[in-house]
């Protein structure tokens, strides 16, 4: 299913972009390990942790999602719990348990815990119409949604021995979550009367919402272990940019080649990862470093290169590309 037109992508984006961004983009290159599940319509990544083992979602050529993990030996290994009729995997944790959801044969949206020996644990929102897991931490604590009987989400932290507790964010009338770091805080967005905000909830259920300078729309990604909180905003013209926001509510504010920018996920070390248009034709990776530098990532050969995560250690990014359209093809970069 891999192809290759890379003389034909290298053209379109030295035309698409400055000088000084094509040398940056040909320093970047090499140790980008490309890869596709079998039978697969497409392969999505979502995750990497610190050995390098990436967890993601693929579609079969029926129009049916399933998990996967791939260690980075290159050996991958799909999954679906008991049951499943689409099943996503959204996190993964330093040990390799993976969190995610999938439907059952009734319609209905579970949660779900899969530990590094295989074995499933599954649950829901007691009252909710879905239940979808998103991140998970070291000692096996899941955050995510669920929908009540409008479809509207709703926050939830789940502890390791099932117990759920459900969170909104003040005044919110939606709450997702959309990451946890080890200590226990979430950070995600959520809507109000006024539009979409940040939030930070500490392990005690203490809240806190922000919102960068000049937001109109707030989409916090990522949080790692010193609660440094990546994500993207929109302008008032619709424009995406990035930000990072340090634990003591510090907001920087960036913008990749000063193109519309998507940042995903952030380390330990402040390193962001997420990826940027610099033109209407071509869509690039970006790493960017503590101290503010950007260095621009591009699967070699690829047209598109969408990085989704970074490991938490290690400096692992994985994401998708193509040659030719958005998504399709997964890749791992190594540290």
């Amino acid at each position: 299913m891999m192809k290759s037109v890379a003389g034909h992508c290298a053209l379109i984006l030295i035309v698409g972009v400055s000088a000084s961004l094509a040398s940056a983009m040909a320093a970047a290159k090499g140790r980008y390990a490309t890869f596709d599940i079998a039978g697969s319509s497409y392969t999505d990544p979502a995750s990497v942790n610190s050995a390098g083992t990436v967890a993601g979602t693929y579609e079969d050529r029926s129009g049916v999602d399933h998990g996967f993990f791939r260690t980075s030996d290159g050996t991958i290994t799909t999954f679906d719990p008991s049951g499943s009729t689409d099943t996503t995997a959204s996190g993964i944790n330093r040990g390799g348990a993976i969190a995610g959801s999938y439907t059952d044969s009734t319609g209905v949206s579970r949660g779900f815990v899969r530990a590094s020996d295989g074995t499933f644990t599954t649950f829901n929102v007691s009252g909710s119409i879905c239940t979808v897991a998103i991140g998970i931490t070291r000692g096996g604590t899941t955050t995510g949604f669920y929908c009540d009987s409008n479809y509207a989400p709703h926050g939830f932290v789940r502890a390791s021995d099932g117990a759920i507790t459900t969170f909104d964010a003040p005044g919110a009338t939606e709450t997702s979550p959309a990451a946890i770091n080890d200590g226990g805080t979430i950070t995600g967005d959520y809507e109000d009367h006024s539009g979409t905000h940040g939030f930070a909830r500490e392990s005690d259920g203490t809240m806190t919402t922000f919102d960068p300078p000049g937001s109109a729309k707030t989409l916090p990604a990522s949080i790692n272990g010193g609660g440094v909180i990546a994500g993207s905003f929109n302008d008032s013209a619709g424009t995406s940019h990035g930000f990072i926001r340090t634990a003591d509510g510090k907001i920087t504010t960036f913008a990749a080649a000063g193109s519309t920018t998507y940042a995903n996920s952030i380390d330990d070390r402040n390193r962001i990862t997420g990826a940027f248009i610099p033109n209407g034709t071509t869509i690039l990776g970006f790493e960017r470093r503590s101290n503010g530098t950007i260095r621009i990532l591009k699967v070699p050969g690829s047209l598109y290169t969408s990085p989704q995560s970074i490991s938490s250690t290690g400096g692992w990014i994985t994401g998708s590309w193509n040659p030719d359209q958005p998504g399709s093809y997964g890749f791992l970069r190594s540290p």
